[in-house]
């Protein structure tokens, strides 16, 4: 649920950033007068067309797809790739919730848990209703011994997530913990 939120807001500002296509019309050339014979009148040149510019991508849309892309790395285990694409993200968006907490997942998941943590603490800054970051900085301080700040992250992510499969590995998460 978060991914589509997140792709939802990436999405308009994209749409923000870029202004529609137009078609530039095509110069023709304007043709030359005849002159009279008797008159000393030297021809307009002929104007050439200019050429058409070339699509170019925006930053926005860039920004989408690595944003994208990083996720299915993620899915893929590149971490390594994956944190590049979000770099590309963070660059282009700083202020992007999703792109900190998709960097500091690939960073739990290569046992990088200093970098992870300031990733997620990052992503809760700008996002404090962010469930999944709150779900993986409590993972990542359970597996840093630190239990009591790891229960209240998880406890703050199980009240935060909407879908029940989230809720579900959350109170699994608590349970392991309390015991």
């Amino acid at each position: 649920m978060y991914r589509i939120g997140s792709l939802l807001l990436l999405a308009s500002l994209v749409a923000a950033a870029c202004t529609p296509a137009t078609t530039t019309p095509q110069p023709t050339s304007t043709p030359s007068p005849t002159p009279e014979p008797t008159s000393t009148a030297v021809p307009a040149p002929t104007q050439e067309p200019s050429p058409t510019p070339e699509p170019t991508s925006t930053p926005a849309l860039d920004a989408l797809f690595q944003y994208n892309a990083g996720f299915i790395l993620l899915g893929r285990g590149e971490y390594d790739q994956a944190i590049s694409r979000f770099n590309i993200v963070t660059r282009v968006y700083p202020d992007f919730a999703g792109a900190y907490y998709g960097r500091g997942l690939a960073y739990y998941r290569k046992g990088r848990l200093d970098r992870a943590m300031v990733e997620m603490n990052r992503a809760l800054e700008l996002d404090p209703s962010n469930a999944r970051a709150y779900f993986t900085r409590g993972q990542t301080l359970a597996e840093m011994g630190e239990k009591d700040e790891a229960i209240a992250d998880l406890e703050r992510a199980l009240s935060l997530f909407e879908e029940e499969k989230d809720r579900q590995a959350a109170q699994e998460a608590l349970g392991r913990l309390r015991q």
